[in-house]
């Protein structure tokens, strides 16, 4: 197993970090300073994993000594990747980052991937809890709006936590919560929440979509995107009986195929 796990690090590289500091920053929905959060994702992994995940005997060293696979991790924020996260809010002040998860909980002390957090039976039924107004966050140089965690962990549990193109080349990995781990997508993005007075953050909007599908969808190159796009939508219109754009008929924003392609 061991050989394994540093077999897909040296694979991955950044990559492989990518998915935990995001649950990371999701504990944190008061924000954690870039270097702090590096700091517990190694304690976290070195406690799951049995090995020191930046250790330069496994995983090679610069020509300053400095480990390889904690250059990759650093890379995360120093190289803007995490910036391109559609679940993050990046903040940067001078030679300082401090990164925000877009989900929030009513009760900022409560960690917003805590167990005590998933929605029980009673909550996925309860439309007061799960469909509440998105809040907008100022940062300084800009502003996004943060989402409900109730809405998302509803379409992630709904799915049986599996993406929902479902594919061979689907990234499949399970989670710190012991399930596997699933990101719940906007389908028209919370950056157009401005433009209408309908609430983007609603059910109908958010698809479980896979780290590499989702990622592809924002940052592939606009053909293989285009690709993605196309066959979630098909299989939105196939699960609903309708398509996406009649679904959100009363958000009176352009939801086609074209329109949608434009957003990403």
């Amino acid at each position: 197993m061991t050989s394994e796990i540093i077999e897909e690090i040296l694979d991955k590289k950044q990559l492989f970090f990518e998915p935990h500091y995001i649950m990371v920053i999701n504990e944190h929905p008061e924000g954690i300073d870039s270097t702090e959060l590096k700091a517990k994702v190694r304690s976290r992994l070195k406690k799951a994993l049995g090995i020191d995940p930046f250790d330069p005997k496994l995983f090679g060293q610069t020509r300053e000594g400095k480990s390889l696979s904690s250059q990759w991790a650093s890379n995360l924020v120093s190289n803007r990747v995490i910036d391109a996260n559609p679940d993050v809010i990046v903040v940067r002040r001078e030679k300082k980052v401090r990164l925000f998860s877009r989900y929030v909980t009513s009760d900022t002390s409560m960690p917003i991937d805590s167990k005590s957090m998933w929605p029980s039976e009673d909550d996925i039924g309860n439309d007061d809890i799960v469909n509440t107004a998105p809040q907008q966050v100022f940062t300084g140089e800009s502003s996004a709006w943060r989402r409900d965690p109730y809405l998302a962990e509803r379409v992630r549990s709904q799915a049986n936590y599996r993406c929902l193109l479902d594919g061979d080349d689907c990234c499949r990995f399970i989670g710190r919560n012991g399930l596997p781990y699933i990101e719940a997508h906007h389908v028209v993005p919370m950056a157009q929440q401005g433009a209408t007075p309908f609430n983007l953050d609603c059910i109908e909007n958010l698809v479980p979509l896979c780290i590499r599908c989702h990622r592809m969808l924002h940052a592939a190159h606009q053909t293989e995107a285009s690709l993605i796009l196309t066959q979630f939508l098909k299989a939105i219109e196939s699960q609903h009986g309708q398509s996406f754009e009649s679904l959100m008929s009363e958000c009176h924003l352009p939801c086609s195929e074209l329109a949608l392609s434009k957003y990403y």
